[in-house]
C-alpha cells in the first residue's frame, strides 16, 4: 500500500504515472499541431527513394551495405525500419510523423524511468518535469519535425532501454542491456557511447554503490568491449577504414567551437530555425557568454555539493562530454554543426539538474523562485518548439529558411533550386541556379541541377557543358554521368549512348532505373536477351519496379 509524504496530497506513484499520462498528451499535442508536414530534404532519399521492405535479400543488404552510397554511415537497423515504413506507409507523410512522435514518447517515459531508478527519494514530478522539458526542447524539434530524424531518435530509444537495463540489476538485465546496445550500435554512429555509459555507472557506483570492487564489474565489461570489437570489426569490412579522414579547417569546425555550439543551443537557442549553420552564422558573442554564464553557475552547485552528489555528478558531466566528442569535428563528418547532433546531450544536462534537485527541500521564497524559472524555461522551450514546426512544412518554406539563414550553404541553395523544379517553376529554378552558381561555382549538384533544365530546354550544348564539368570536379558523381549518357541518347548516337550507360553501370551498379533504361535501349536493337538481364537485374535492387516487371509480362521473360 502506498503512503502518502508529507506534503504529498496523492500518492507518489499514482501522482507520476498521471504526470507521465499528461506528458505524452502534451507531447501528442504539440508536435501533431505540424502534423499536416511533407517530406524535406533527406526525406526523399531515405524515403521517397526507398525501396518497400519485401525480401529477405534485402534484409541481408542493410546488414553488409552503407546506409546510402556517398557517406561512410552503417546503420542496418535504421534502414530495415525506413524499408518496414515505406512497406506500410508508401509515400504518405503522415504517419512517419506520427512514427517519430511515438519515438519520442518513448524517450520521455526511459528517460523519466531511468531518474526516478537513480533518484527514488526525488519527487516524481522533478523527473517527469525534466524528462518532458528535454522532450520538448527546440533541438528534440529538430529531430522529431524531420522524418529523417527517426535515425537519431531510434538510437537514443535503444541507448535509454539499454542504461535503463542495466542499471535495473536483475536476472535478465544484462542480456537485455546488451541486446539494446546492439540495435543501439547498428542505428546511428552515436551509439558506440552506450557501453562506455554502461562502464561509468558501474565506475561512478550508480549501479549498485560498489564502484571499487571493479573485479566484480569485469566480466560484464570484457562482454561489452567484446561486443564493441565485433562492431568495429563489422564496419571496417563494410568502410575498409575509409570512414576515419581528419578534419578540414576549411570546411569543418573545431571541438572547441562544438561544445560553445553545444551549450549555446540548449541554453539560448534562436527562435527561428538555425539548420546545419555555419559557425559565422550561429556564434553569438552574447548567446555564447550567456550560456557559459548558466553552465558555469550549474558547475558551481555541483562543487559545492560535491560531497552527496559526487559520483552522480561525475556521471553526467562525462555523459555530455561522450555525447558531444562524436561530433565535435574531431574527424571528417558531414556537417560541423547541427542541432540534432545536440540531442544526445540534453539528458546529461538534465540528469545533472536532478542530481542536484534531489535530497533538497525548497521551502518558502526559494520554492517560488525555483518554480517560477523552471515554469518560464518549460513555456520559453515550447514556445521555441512550436514556432519551428512551420519551416518543416515542405522543402520550399525548408530551404527558404536555409538559405536566409546560411546563404552560403550549396545543400540550401540546392535544396532551394529542386524545390522550384518540383513546383514546376522551371524559369525561378533557372535563374536560382544560374545565379547559385556564381556564389559556389564549384557544387556538383547545383551544376547537374542546371543542366537538367538546360537539356530540357534543349539548350544541348550548355548541358553537355555542365555534365562535363561535374565530372571532371567529380569523376565518380553518378548523376552527372547518368545524365550526360541520356543527353546523348536523345541528341546523340544511340549506339555511343548504350555503351556509356553499359560503362556508367559498372561504375555504378546499384542504380536500378539505369538498368531499366539500358534494357530499354538493348530491346530497341533488337537484343532482348540483354534487355530481360537488365530487366531482372533493375528488380532485384527494386521489386516493386513497375516498369521492368510490365517490360518482362510483355517480352514473356
Amino acid at each position: 500500500m502506498e503512503t502518502l509524504p508529507q506534503g504529498d496530497l496523492v500518492p507518489r506513484g499514482i501522482r507520476t504515472r498521471t504526470l507521465v499520462m499528461l506528458g505524452l498528451l502534451l507531447l501528442i499535442v504539440t508536435y501533431g499541431l505540424q502534423r499536416g508536414n511533407g517530406f524535406i530534404y533527406d526525406d526523399h532519399l531515405l524515403i521517397i527513394d526507398n525501396v518497400p521492405l519485401s525480401t529477405t535479400q534485402q534484409v541481408i543488404e542493410y546488414f553488409t551495405g552503407t546506409h546510402y552510397e556517398g557517406q561512410y554511415y552503417y546503420r542496418p537497423v535504421t534502414k530495415l525500419v525506413y524499408g518496414l515504413e515505406k512497406r506500410l506507409f508508401g509515400d504518405h507523410a503522415a504517419p512517419y510523423h506520427a512514427v517519430n512522435v511515438a519515438l519520442i514518447g518513448l524517450v520521455f517515459v526511459l528517460f523519466t524511468a531511468i531518474l526516478r531508478r537513480l533518484y527514488p527519494a526525488a519527487s516524481g514530478s522533478l523527473a517527469v518535469f525534466l524528462s518532458l522539458l528535454c522532450c520538448l526542447h527546440p533541438v528534440s524539434a529538430s529531430v522529431v519535425y524531420p522524418i529523417s530524424g527517426m535515425e537519431t531518435l531510434l538510437v537514443t530509444v535503444f541507448g535509454m532501454a539499454s542504461l535503463l537495463s542495466y542499471l535495473h540489476g536483475g536476472r535478465w538485465s544484462f542480456p537485455a542491456a546488451i541486446c539494446c546496445m546492439v540495435l543501439a550500435l547498428l542505428s546511428k554512429e552515436q551509439g558506440i557511447i552506450v557501453p562506455a555509459l554502461l562502464v561509468l555507472s558501474d565506475v561512478t557506483g550508480l549501479r549498485d554503490g560498489q564502484p571499487h570492487k571493479w573485479q566484480r564489474h569485469l566480466p560484464r565489461w570484457l562482454c561489452l568491449a567484446g561486443t564493441v570489437l565485433v562492431y568495429l570489426l563489422i564496419r571496417l569490412s563494410v568502410f575498409e577504414g575509409r570512414e576515419f579522414q581528419a578534419a578540414s579547417s576549411e570546411v569543418a569546425g573545431t571541438p572547441l567551437q562544438s561544445f560553445l555550439y553545444t551549450l549555446q543551443v540548449v541554453f539560448t537557442p534562436f527562435l527561428n530555425l538555425y539548420y546545419e549553420p555555419y559557425y559565422a552564422n550561429w556564434y553569438s558573442p552574447a548567446r555564447v557568454t550567456l550560456s557559459l554564464a548558466i553552465s558555469g553557475l550549474i558547475l558551481l552547485a555541483v562543487y559545492k555539493r560535491r560531497s552527496t552528489i559526487g559520483g552522480s555528478a561525475i556521471f553526467w558531466c562525462a555523459y555530455f562530454l561522450l555525447a558531444v566528442l562524436p561530433t565535435a569535428n574531431l574527424v571528417g563528418q558531414e556537417t560541423p554543426f547541427a542541432e540534432r547532433y545536440v540531442f544526445a546531450a540534453l539528458p546529461a544536462l538534465a540528469g545533472l539538474l536532478a542530481a542536484l534537485a534531489s535530497g533538497v527541500e525548497f521551502r518558502g521564497t526559494t520554492r517560488t523562485l525555483a518554480l517560477s524559472a523552471a515554469t518560464l524555461a518549460f513555456l520559453l522551450a515550447v514556445l521555441v518548439t512550436v514556432n519551428r514546426g512551420p519551416f518543416y512544412r515542405d522543402d520550399l518554406v525548408f530551404s527558404q529558411q536555409w538559405v536566409s539563414t546560411n546563404p552560403a550553404h550549396p545543400g540550401a541553395r540546392t535544396l532551394y533550386g529542386n524545390a522550384l523544379l518540383r513546383l514546376d517553376r522551371r524559369e525561378e529554378a533557372t535563374a536560382h541556379f544560374e545565379q547559385s552558381l556564381k556564389v559556389t561555382p564549384d557544387d556538383i549538384q547545383q551544376i547537374n541541377s542546371l543542366g537538367i533544365l538546360y537539356a530540357a530546354d534543349a539548350r544541348v550544348e550548355e548541358a553537355r557543358a555542365l555534365f562535363q564539368r561535374a565530372l571532371q570536379i567529380d569523376p565518380g558523381y553518378a548523376a552527372a554521368n547518368f545524365n550526360l549518357v541520356h543527353l546523348e541518347r536523345v541528341y546523340g548516337d544511340h549506339h555511343k549512348a548504350r555503351l556509356a550507360l553499359q560503362e556508367a553501370l559498372s561504375r555504378h551498379p546499384g542504380y536500378a532505373e539505369e538498368h531499366y533504361r539500358l534494357a530499354v535501349l538493348f530491346e530497341e536493337e533488337g537484343n532482348l536477351a540483354m534487355s530481360r538481364t537488365h530487366w531482372k537485374r533493375a528488380l532485384e535492387i527494386d521489386p516493386s519496379h513497375q516498369g521492368a516487371l510490365q517490360a518482362l509480362q510483355r517480352t514473356g521473360g
